[in-house]
């Protein structure tokens, strides 16, 4: 059964000791300690041991609500200090819950058993102070031989209940008897995990400066949570990168080939601004990796939770960084092209970003007294790139059209007619 579960339940019958009950009047009375009344019922007939709906003794009822000196009456008249509720609760227990330090002080004088497990989560009245933070009535119990690092059945320890309910002193009081820091329950869980998870920021702190540490688990379940979320944000990241590679495809080639100088400085420039603009918002974005919380989650729905935060840095920082460059470059490359130089029927032979800049006379003999200084430029291009050019035939003037169509009939490649 769940702690939280199980812990409730056992506080419902705790309770229940406070409670009248109609069909065992002698409960009635002990809760409110009304000594005559129960002895009025005993000398009656009523049995010392009988229980209510809850498994309560009127030992449990007198000591879960205080009444020190009826719990005296009922042990001098030989009442079973060791009694046990349905939920395995003794007097002690209810006790311990309540806070009554004077009520646990006689039960342990009286032959209580201080290390006394309940039934089902296996827990000491130790658990019971610490869930609540009664320092004394702890302190009472410890110096009385409790453990302080007894175990539950979910191997939780009276700190992590402690720590669990934001009991600061309580908590201090199990450290300084001996209390096992980093102790894990079975879920993997430090008292510093639970800490955190219930977004108590002021023990977490006290805590992580007493060397806590977080849970086996929890680290366990941050690794698998990147993993999972790795394959959630790659696959929107590889999208955006190849998207961002076919609007740039151009400006590669441009790259290479040494064209469209200025527009690609200009590309080239606001790309690095935005690249550097995604970064800044990374780094503010992701500033608190590791160390931040989101209160009411379990250890494992934490880990998953900073699993994927790392998963998301990293995709941003292999793909949001240099697509938010490359489209960036690409977006301001076209737009400066069209404002700079506009439609291609505008564009002189000079001024075109996809043709040679400089013209290079080759001797007569090689290319033919008739060969114009733009056709010898074309002649010394690869078959790949007048194939290419070709391609893109209506970028070019109509003048360097016809040198492209006739070169490509001459070399028999990219354009027949």
């Amino acid at each position: 059964m769940h702690r939280r579960t199980f812990m409730l339940l056992a506080s419902l019958a705790i309770a229940a000791v406070a409670m009248p009950a109609a069909a065992a009047t002698i409960h009635d009375a002990a809760e409110k300690g009304d000594l005559e009344e129960v002895k009025r019922q005993i000398t009656a007939g009523a049995d010392i041991e009988s229980r209510d709906a809850l498994g309560n003794t009127a030992l449990h009822a007198s000591a879960y609500n205080g009444q020190l000196p009826l719990v005296q009456w009922l042990l001098s008249q030989k009442a079973n200090v060791k009694a046990r509720n349905n939920l395995g609760a003794t007097p002690l227990h209810v006790a311990a819950y309540a806070g009554r330090k004077d009520v646990v002080a006689l039960l342990l004088a009286n032959g209580a058993d201080v290390d006394a497990r309940r039934a089902g989560d296996g827990r000491t009245p130790l658990f019971d102070a610490a869930v609540n933070g009664h320092s004394e009535a702890l302190e009472l119990l410890i110096s009385h031989g409790a453990d302080v690092n007894a175990k539950g059945s979910n191997d939780d320890t009276p700190l992590h209940w402690a720590v669990l309910e934001d009991h600061g002193a309580a908590a201090k009081i199990l450290m300084t008897r001996g209390a096992e820091l980093n102790a894990e329950d079975a879920d993997g869980q430090a008292p510093l995990d639970l800490a955190l998870n219930k977004g108590h920021q002021r023990m977490a702190t006290w805590l992580t400066a007493e060397g806590g540490r977080r849970g086996r688990l929890t680290t366990r379940d941050r690794l698998a949570g990147t993993l999972l979320a790795v394959l959630t944000f790659a696959s929107l990241a590889a999208y955006v990168l190849g998207l961002a590679i076919v609007l740039n495809a151009r400006d590669i080639r441009n790259f290479r080939a040494g064209r469209h100088p200025r527009a690609v400085l200009v590309g080239r420039v606001i790309g690095v601004m935005a690249a550097v603009a995604a970064w800044e918002y990374v780094t503010s974005r992701f500033g608190s990796l590791g160390s931040e919380v989101r209160p009411g989650l379990t250890a494992v729905e934490q880990g998953q939770l900073h699993g994927e935060r790392y998963a998301e840095l990293m995709t941003h920082l292999l793909f949001t960084i240099p697509g938010a460059y490359l489209i960036a470059a690409s977006i301001t490359r076209i737009g400066t092209e069209r404002l700079l130089f506009g439609s291609s029927q505008q564009t002189s032979d000079t001024e075109r970003y996809d043709e040679p800049s400089e013209v290079t006379h080759e001797p007569a003999d090689e290319l033919g007294p008739s060969v114009s200084p733009t056709e010898q430029l074309w002649r010394r291009k690869s078959d790949e790139e007048i194939e290419g050019a070709v391609r893109r035939l209506s970028d070019y003037t109509e003048e360097t059209q016809k040198i492209l169509q006739a070169e490509a009939r001459r070399r028999r490649i990219g354009f027949s007619g």
